[in-house]
């Protein structure tokens, strides 16, 4: 994007192509919207659209379009191929066996999966905020809702002064479903983070196995917003995933659940576990680890249970601590 700006500055008239559906690559499907407001690439993208260029999503160079036919549409090439592959840690012993890259997010396992292809089959996915442990194909670890708890979980729901119910989605093992009265401003917003969104009429027409709810709240309602979840919806628990949203899932199920069971598969000691927070859904993941980290910018939560605080995590402190270990 930065080398399109500038092309584009120096009157040059510039092409963007873009594998993934939307323009914005790491900043837009890496970046949790809590440390970057996806509104913010929208509006640089409107601005770059409306200065000249053309952006084309959706197309994979290589496989949806051949080199050899930019060469003959273009004067100039320029190859900026993105950071899909996770930066690997340069130390003695990376190699060794039972050392693995194991990402624990709020997103669902096919969002995950999309995020990570190149590597898939390498990493260890706790996905859905602790709902889903997955490797190599394996659930390691799941906790599903029964299709009579999460409509009774609805019900509830929607006698909640802070939920609107045109902006909730359900994740499950298949896809993700949103009623037919979404919201087309929260269906985008959506479709950042999670994968085949497919709208219903009813939730009793699911047919999936769902994980949990996830909703927006405005910035000043979303403590209040996750109280009244916490204290009126039986069996299930709220958690602060961003600075407007949570995710709603079965009251036994967090991060730090599955981090201690993915220990207890991999035959590990919790004290010989170090882990990384920021947010509050990381806060039992940090208190059931040996050794947890929290950069300098994290939730005071999080700084209160952290063992050693590091850096912004702007400043790339999470992998500058581990290369130095």
């Amino acid at each position: 994007l930065a080398t399109a700006d500038m092309l584009n500055r120096r009157g040059h008239s510039v092409t963007v192509f873009e594998r993934e559906d939307k323009i914005g690559g790491l900043l837009r499907y890496g970046i949790p919207n809590m440390k970057l407001e996806k509104q913010f690439i929208d509006r640089k993208i409107a601005i770059m659209e409306e200065e000249g260029v053309q952006f084309v999503t959706g197309c994979n160079i290589g496989k949806d379009k051949k080199a050899a036919t930019l060469l003959k549409e273009f004067d100039r090439i320029v190859l900026c191929c993105g950071a899909s592959n996770p930066r690997d840690i340069k130390v003695p012993g990376r190699e060794a066996e039972g050392i693995y890259f194991a990402v624990a997010s709020g997103r669902g396992l096919l969002s995950l999966e999309k995020l990570f292809e190149d590597v898939r089959d390498e990493i260890i996915f706790i996905a859905e905020n602790g709902s889903l442990v997955e490797f190599h194909g394996e659930d390691l670890y799941e906790a599903t809702m029964s299709k009579d708890f999460y409509l009774s979980a609805f019900e509830k729901l929607k006698t909640s002064p802070f939920i609107n119910t045109s902006e909730l989605l359900l994740t499950g093992k298949k896809g993700c479903y949103v009623l037919e009265t979404v919201d087309p401003a929260y269906l985008a917003f959506s479709a950042h983070y999670n994968e085949n969104i497919q709208k219903v009429a009813r939730l009793e027409d699911i047919t999936d196995e769902i994980f949990k709810f996830t909703t927006n709240f405005s910035e000043e309602t979303v403590a209040a917003g996750e109280a009244w979840v916490n204290q009126h919806v039986p069996g299930v628990k709220a958690m602060t995933t961003g600075y407007k949203s949570i995710d709603i899932v079965l009251d036994y199920v967090d991060k730090g659940v599955a981090i201690v069971e993915l220990a207890k598969k991999l035959n590990l000691e919790m004290d010989q576990v170090m882990t990384f927070g920021d947010n509050l859904n990381d806060l039992h993941m940090m208190q059931v680890a040996g050794y947890p980290i929290a950069p300098e910018n994290a939730r005071p939560e999080i700084l209160e249970v952290a063992k050693e605080v590091i850096g912004h995590h702007a400043a790339h402190s999470v992998m500058t601590y581990m290369e130095g270990l």
